[in-house]
């Protein structure tokens, strides 16, 4: 998720510096609007995503996941072709609740999934990766703008792009190799429950 919404600090500043005749404080309220928009849509995008998730049923989390790239890739690729303010602001929404359902619902995926000894480790990876993917992200578009002569629709039709591929590497996943994860969960949580149930008798023995 990071290696898209990444570049969006950087777009957001350029997005704001567009158009005819802005003055300083025109461009600032443009920019304060985008940001706007991205909390806007971190707020909306967990809450439209959690009465379709379940805990109890971790494929509907797998699946909030696969959608989340949908409205990355969408609001990247809306920011990218459509040129008013006003449609930048909108794909702006889409875009920041995509990221904030692949953020919170890919964490829940790790707690699921992950053995509790080996949580804190797991999360501490995923959090140092990210905060490079999503900085590597920020490099790579100012890059793009300053060396390479690319203008901000450019770069965030390239970031659509990216959402599109991780889209269906998540996809992949769900489809060929989700089922293998969670039998090896319930094979381990049969293992634990058989560890449990020999550790009980041998403490009975132990008693009598």
């Amino acid at each position: 998720v990071a290696m898209v919404y990444g570049a969006s600090d950087v777009l957001n500043v350029s997005f704001a510096e567009q158009g005819t005749r802005l003055t300083s404080g025109e461009e600032s309220e443009r920019l304060g609007a985008l940001f706007f928009m991205v909390g806007t849509g971190c707020l909306l995008g967990p809450i439209i995503a959690e009465p379709l998730t379940n805990m109890e049923r971790p494929r509907t989390i797998l699946n909030a996941c696969v959608m989340s790239f949908v409205l990355l890739a969408m609001g990247c690729l809306g920011t990218g072709y459509f040129a008013p303010f006003s449609a930048t602001m909108c794909f702006t929404v889409i875009r920041a609740a995509g990221s904030s359902i692949g953020w919170i619902d890919s964490s829940l995926l790790i707690q699921h999934f992950v053995k509790p000894e080996m949580l804190g480790r797991v999360e501490a990876i995923e959090l140092g990766l990210a905060a490079a993917s999503e900085a590597a992200s920020a490099t790579f578009a100012g890059l793009l703008q300053d060396n390479l002569g690319q203008n901000p629709r450019q770069v965030s039709i390239l970031m659509g792009i990216l959402g599109v591929v991780f889209f269906f590497i998540w996809l992949g996943y769900n489809v060929f190799g989700y089922e293998t994860l969670e039998r090896r969960k319930h094979c381990e949580e049969r293992s634990r429950e058989n560890n449990t149930t020999r550790e009980g008798y041998a403490t009975e023995k132990l008693i009598i």
